[in-house]
């Protein structure tokens, strides 16, 4: 009876169970039956447990994964590839990417380029896109160079950064003048006179020789370095100095000082080092 209860249990890769024989085998010997069944428990754990798995120099359990070279568990964390370094890395659940060695969940967050610094970082989902460490969404705004500092600002759409402040496109541009770089902010429709802003429909640039450009008012001219109205003034070379002397019509200027030729001389000595005005005997 013992021979027959043992050779309808013990089966091939586990134990095909006969239920009638088993209360059979109880109630005819329970002692014997209890032994073979701890020999069946013995054969099915060892054949179902699963064998240990190298992990590069490690070696992980039937119940860990290998990632990379380490070991970990599946039920508390992820094995995912770094978005940056492309490396497989480990993250604990719930996160299941990873940017430049960060932890991250996708369902929140994402991984983007800082434009400013070249440097990867973790915005919300609703913001794509990095500017100095400041997360924002493309869609409004851009991450432009300060066309004066070099740094990078965040700006909205059609506008540019000079100076650490925001242009809108459309009014505002920056030149740079000749033989200079350092660029210049403009109203749109000026340009640049000695690295000064005019509207040239409103001012002249004078040009000469030897000379800084000077801008005067549209109309007026130009004496030495000084603009004046041709209707009320006129350019005089002064008698002492020989320099260009702005005066009034018919006037003559005379140590800077200007005076009517009808009534005074400007009288100077042989050298011509010293001279005053002298009236005239009328």
């Amino acid at each position: 009876m013992e021979k027959r209860c043992l050779s309808q249990r013990i089966v091939f890769a586990g134990i095909e169970k006969n239920l009638m024989n088993w209360i059979y085998c109880i109630q005819m010997k329970p002692s014997r039956f209890l032994a073979v069944l701890s020999i069946i428990l013995i054969f099915c754990l060892s054949g179902y447990a699963l064998s240990d798995v190298l992990c590069g120099e490690a070696t992980c359990s039937s119940e860990e994964r290998c990632c990379n070279g380490v070991c970990y568990h599946p039920i508390l964390a992820n094995c995912v590839t770094d978005m940056i370094t492309g490396k497989e890395v480990i993250c604990d659940r719930p996160h299941t990417a990873c940017c430049d060695g960060t932890c991250f969940n996708p369902v929140n967050s994402r991984c983007a380029i800082d434009s400013g610094t070249n440097a990867s970082v973790i915005c919300p989902s609703d913001k794509d896109a990095v500017c100095n460490g400041t997360c924002y969404s493309s869609i409004s705004l851009s991450c432009v160079e300060d066309v004066l500092l070099g740094t990078y600002q965040l700006c909205h759409r059609n506008e540019f950064c000079y100076n650490g402040s925001c242009y809108l496109s459309s009014r505002y541009q920056y030149l740079y003048p000749a033989g200079n770089e350092t660029p210049v902010l403009c109203k749109r429709g000026e340009i640049l006179c000695n690295g000064e802003c005019f509207d040239p429909k409103y001012h002249t640039c004078f040009s000469e020789t030897g000379r800084e450009d000077v801008i005067c008012k549209k109309g007026d001219l130009l004496c030495g370095t000084t603009c004046y109205n041709p209707s009320l003034y006129r350019c005089v070379k002064d008698k002492a100095t020989k320099e260009p002397a702005i005066c009034k019509l018919n006037q003559e200027s005379c140590e800077g000082v200007c005076y009517h030729p009808a009534f005074y001389d400007c009288s100077c000595n042989t050298g011509g080092s010293a001279c005053e005005l002298v009236r005239r005997n009328t």
